[in-house]
């Protein structure tokens, strides 16, 4: 009853809105700009136009519009009308003040790379770069000298870390000189030596994930995958918050320090020989086990068009006789080749055509990849769907103009989405059963203890121009993901909605599991008046996710056949 109450209150004052009549701007519109282009969205008479500047906008059956002004520079008065009613007002435009040369002896805008708190060894190389007078004679570190790479005063310079290094001792110090006058400035930086005496060694905490690099944006550094508790790993470096790990001789990769704990001193570099391997079949999965010494760092990857999952062990050499293999379905054939001196790798290739999640942990010292089987059925009533409605209080998500919160949108959509698969028979699991928000580990928690086959994620987008950013989209992180985020994608194109795109590899938590089928799922965008006139009516979400679910049934019917049998009961002789 909760939550009923809660859908009625919150659509409830969803329609209220839509019926508001008086026109209103909702944007925030300043007094002074330096920009050539605003846009405006407000509210007012529903299903007539607004008219500014001598152009009608729409006003959709929300209520919502959005419109554009146009400035030169000076005064801008403007008036918006629509119905009789009008609001105006004026917006000084002004040129951006110009950003004066520098004439004296300073540097400014000081960037240093890959950063400015950092623990580095031999061979490591640091860069810098700055603004300052033009001609200036600048250098760094004892007489390293940072060169001008233009005209305009910029300036650049590369250092090498050396064995026994003592350049980062003392504060690092900028020697300036322009014409006769000069000066030296102290740059904010914190550079620490790596001793070679004894390796630093770390091990995994939970939830703990590799990166490749240091790049990041509001998703995070682009992830290779997640690592088990326990894995340990050898520490070469660190920039800011992410410790640089060597994880082969060739190979390095980073992690967040806070999912690492440091061990102390006389650890070795982890190494292992492999030992004897099996592919067991048992409750629904094949078990492909290997036994190493201790827990080393791997990467996983996939191949579904020859249908192969791949893992790569750093720090292990190959000293694996026999593989014991028995009972066992959807796994075909398992091979390993030594691709470096410090790398094993291990192909797992599979009978069906299609990888239906699978897992990579350690289990000990042993190395499991857990392998699902194909499903019995590929009929919704044989099948579990996890359905995700996306935030929840207070973590809204994105708006509308008329103020209308993305979690509750989701919410209403995923309860519908529900309902029709349970219509067809299918078992569902909501990831997120209330109004409030769920932790991310533990919609995916759900999700796996659920027994999820498929995994879709539904939000409401929003961003850029009311006018350019609109439509809908699908997003999957791993390969053997696409085909079913194209059907969806393709299935809601149907409807009167723009074609914002089908984006893989997508960097989001909910789209990084393995262990089942999983797809995001942006319906509009919330801050297109035109998409959340739509997305606002509920006969629209309803018919949108009726074509998710369609989706999802185009994706099962077209499945390749397999060749994985179900496995008989084992005998011991």
């Amino acid at each position: 009853m909760k939550k009923a109450l809660f859908l009625l209150s919150a659509f409830g004052i969803l329609t209220a809105t839509a019926q508001a009549q008086d026109l209103k701007i909702v944007s925030r519109l300043s007094d002074t700009t330096y920009v050539s282009t605003i846009n405006v969205l407000g509210m007012g008479p529903k299903n007539s136009t607004i008219t500014v500047q001598g152009k009608k906008y729409p006003i959709y059956s929300s209520g919502e519009w959005a419109a554009q002004l146009n400035l030169t520079n000076g005064d801008n008065p403007y008036t918006f009308e629509a119905n009789g009613q009008s609001i105006s007002g004026s917006i000084f435009k002004k040129d951006r003040p110009k950003v004066e040369p520098i004439t004296t002896a300073v540097a400014k805008d000081i960037d240093i790379t890959p950063g400015a708190d950092m623990l580095v060894q031999k061979g490591d190389v640091i860069n810098i770069k700055l603004h300052s007078a033009p001609k200036a004679e600048i250098t760094w570190l004892g007489g390293e000298k940072i060169y001008p790479v233009d005209s305009m005063g910029t300036y650049q310079g590369s250092y090498t870390v050396k064995e026994n290094d003592k350049a980062f001792d003392t504060p690092v110090v900028l020697k300036i000189k322009v014409g006769a006058s000069s000066a030296e400035q102290t740059v904010k930086c914190n550079v620490k030596l790596l001793s070679d005496s004894m390796p630093i060694i770390g091990k995994t905490l939970p939830d703990a994930y590799l990166n490749y690099g240091l790049g990041s944006d509001r998703l995070g550094g682009t992830k290779i995958n997640y690592l088990s508790e326990g894995v340990k790993l050898h520490i070469v470096g660190r920039v800011n918050n992410m410790f640089k790990v060597q994880l082969s001789k060739n190979t390095i990769a980073w992690i967040p320090k806070d999912y690492v704990e440091i061990l102390p001193k006389g650890e070795f570099v982890p190494t292992s020989l492999s030992g004897s391997w099996s592919v067991i079949g048992k409750d629904g999965y094949d078990y492909v086990t290997i036994g190493l010494s201790e827990r080393l760092p791997y990467t996983v990857t996939e191949d579904p068009d020859r249908a192969r999952i791949s893992i790569d062990i750093y720090g292990a050499a190959c000293n694996t006789n026999w593989i014991t293999q028995k009972n066992y379905s959807m796994v075909k054939n398992v091979s390993y080749t030594q691709i470096q001196d410090d790398v094993l790798r291990i192909n797992i290739d599979l009978n069906d055509p299609q990888i239906w999640g699978y897992s990579v942990a350690y289990q000990g010292n042993s190395l499991v990849t857990k392998v699902k089987y194909r499903p019995a059925s590929l009929k919704l009533k044989h099948l579990t769907i996890a359905v995700d409605a996306g935030h929840g209080n207070p973590w809204n998500g994105a708006q509308t103009t008329s103020g209308v919160k993305e979690q509750d949108l989701t919410y209403d959509m995923a309860l519908h989405m529900k309902k029709v698969l349970e219509s067809k028979g299918a078992k569902v699991i909501l990831t997120r059963p209330t109004e409030e928000q769920q932790d991310m580990s533990e919609r995916k928690r759900l999700a796996r203890e659920g027994g999820a086959d498929i995994f879709v994620s539904i939000h409401c987008n929003a961003g850029g121009s009311p006018f350019a950013a609109k439509g809908t989209s699908t997003y999957y992180r791993h390969l053997s993901h696409k085909q079913l985020s194209v059907d969806i994608l393709n299935s809601i194109l149907e409807m009167d909605v723009n074609n914002f795109g089908n984006i893989g590899n997508f960097n989001f938590s909910l789209n990084q599991p393995t262990e089942y089928i999983n797809v995001l799922v942006e319906t509009l965008f919330l801050s297109s008046p035109e998409d959340s006139s739509k997305i606002l009516d509920k006969d629209f979400r309803d018919e949108m996710m009726e074509r998710v679910v369609w989706g999802i049934e185009k994706f099962l019917s077209e499945v390749p056949n397999s060749d994985a049998k179900a496995p008989k009961p084992f005998k011991s002789r």
